[in-house]
């Protein structure tokens, strides 16, 4: 069988669904053995699937993220590159980055980590102009232009879809739970996750879907009246037990360090009160970076 785009056998999916319902952990399991076999199927034909990371020094989580990937990577049979480039370089040096990557023919995906540091008073950066820069045949987080037109278009095809959004629909549809119709609270409107997870339980969901933010009247209203509820607002536990009700399907968004724990944007009681829940740890994250192997594998399988 085929779920989003990743052919799976009956026996894969009974392996999952054994598991917790939307363990990001237990399904990675399964789908890097998937991921490796097709790894080794392009090997067969002298092509070996390269992710290329670009990075500027100064962020830590963004250094920690691309090491982790790189892993990833070669549990997946995928060759990972980081390429870092100093604090101080400048916008001008990290498009000229990204341009040779885009001509590299030995890349086959491109990712810009962020957030990007303000750089030199003479250059400084700018993220939306750099992820412009990456070609959409290599745009895997789907945040060029065009792949973001594609999504963003009701019948739009893009080369790639959003790892962040295509893992946590991929956990709905991996475990077989059934959002369809559903009234659809989704805290937080930004760029990355609020604003496309809205459209795409919208669009392919058929969900009904209230976008609450900072400025919103009387969210506690949305919230308890609502099925499904996304928390992706940027804040570690903003969502408490008071604040979702009984029986609800949350979508923890977020990944955030509190006290030495990686935590996300609902408490654990408010998990409890959960029918099901993708959590944090191991759960967005874990699917983020597991949809990210796949958009490299169909990127390679492409060319």
């Amino acid at each position: 069988m085929r779920i989003r785009g990743i052919n799976l056998s009956e026996e894969d999916v009974a392996r999952i669904r054994s598991a917790e319902p939307l363990s990001g952990t237990a399904a990675r399991e399964v789908l890097r053995e998937r991921f490796t076999a097709r790894a080794e199927a392009l090997a067969a034909r002298g092509v070996q699937p390269t992710l290329a990371m670009v990075r500027v020094e100064g962020d830590a989580a963004s250094e920690s993220y691309a090491k982790s990937t790189v892993k990833e990577c070669e549990r997946c049979g995928i060759f990972g590159r980081i390429v870092t480039l100093p604090e101080q370089a400048g916008q001008h040096q990290l498009l000229d980055s990204l341009s040779r990557l885009n001509g590299d023919v030995s890349a086959h995906g491109v990712i810009l980590l962020g957030p990007l540091p303000k750089g030199p008073a003479a250059d400084p950066y700018q993220e939306a102009a750099a992820k412009a820069r990456i070609s959409p045949s290599k745009d895997l987080d789907a945040l060029s232009p065009e792949n973001t037109a594609a999504f963003y278009l009701k019948g739009g095809s893009p080369r790639f879809y959003p790892p962040t959004i295509g893992g946590a629909l991929l956990a709905l549809d991996l475990y077989g739970i059934d959002v369809r119709g559903a009234r659809a609270a989704v805290m937080g409107r930004g760029n990355l996750v609020g604003r496309p997870m809205g459209i795409a339980l919208m669009d392919e969901y058929d969900c009904t879907v209230t976008y609450l933010h900072t400025r919103s009247k009387e969210p506690s209203k949305v919230l308890l009246a609502a099925e499904v509820i996304v928390g992706a607002t940027g804040k570690p536990h903003i969502l408490g037990a008071d604040d979702v009700p009984h029986g609800a399907i949350l979508l923890d968004m977020g990944v955030h360090f509190r006290d030495g724990k990686t935590v996300g944007e609902f408490t654990p009681e408010a998990y409890r009160k959960a029918r099901v829940a993708l959590k944090t740890p191991g759960g967005s994250g874990v699917m983020t970076v597991c949809y990210l192997m796949h958009n490299c594998l169909l990127a390679a399988e492409s060319r």
